[in-house]
């Protein structure tokens, strides 16, 4: 069993530590909860907030507990300095110990990306389908902007995607978006996506349709009699005075 833990965590621990899980500033709060997860998951997390201090000789420590300890805050450095980008390792490059080097990314950046997270709140609560815009662009901004909270930790429901993307559609699709409100089931945010989709994909079909009869019937040549009322394109021969 222990074996397998031990295994485990160590998979774990690669797969974090692959670059697209690493630290760049923008993703802290995804960063912190999924490291401090993987912390606790090898025991040293009361190491990096500083609840477990190293043991000494005065206070009852022994060779082999002392030993025990380097080597686990040798594993909490290791993964802390691996699971930052190039471009933070400057940042963290002077710090001597492990809870220095968790106290300086957090005062970096723990600030920043709660200004961020309003900042994204806002924009999703604000957003609005442009007139030309089509049903696939704006349905992606709103998952830009989901995915964009994730990365810090906020979870946005299906419940508030729904209705952030029902009080962004246009004018013109008002009378659509109350017959889906008149549903007694009510909409996930991916059936409403696909319906959405749906149809915008036959009001397309329809309406090239629609402007290219118009256009032929406006260039369809009149086969009929000419009208007795319109005036000929002829110009008229005056009389000529007798010779």
């Amino acid at each position: 069993m222990k074996f397998f833990l031990f295994k485990m965590n160590n998979q774990l621990a690669e797969a974090y530590l692959n670059e697209n899980n690493k630290l760049d500033g923008s993703n802290y709060f995804g960063w912190k909860f999924k490291l401090q997860t993987l912390l606790e998951g090898h025991n040293v997390w009361t190491i990096v907030n500083n609840d477990e201090v190293k043991p000494n000789v005065l206070t009852g420590g022994t060779i082999e507990t002392i030993q025990y300890w380097d080597k686990r805050g040798t594993k909490v450095r290791m993964l802390l300095k691996l699971s930052v980008k190039e471009c933070i390792i400057p940042h963290i490059h002077f710090c001597k110990t492990t809870p220095e080097i968790w106290k300086t990314l957090k005062d970096l950046y723990d600030v920043k990306n709660a200004n961020r997270l309003l900042f994204l709140k806002s924009k999703i609560l604000s957003i609005k389908m442009k007139e030309n815009e089509t049903v696939v662009a704006f349905i992606s901004q709103i998952k830009e902007l989901k995915n964009k909270l994730g990365d810090i930790v906020e979870v946005v429901s299906d419940t508030y995607l729904v209705t952030i993307t029902m009080n962004g559609m246009t004018d013109k699709h008002q009378m659509f978006i109350t017959s889906l409100n008149a549903r007694e089931k009510a909409l996930v945010f991916e059936e409403l996506t696909g319906i959405l989709m749906q149809k915008e994909e036959r009001w397309l079909a329809h309406k090239p349709q629609s402007l290219d009869l118009a256009l032929m019937a406006k260039k369809k040549p009149f086969r009929g009699k000419p009208n007795a009322t319109e005036k000929s394109c002829e110009t008229p021969q005056r009389n000529m005075p007798p010779p």
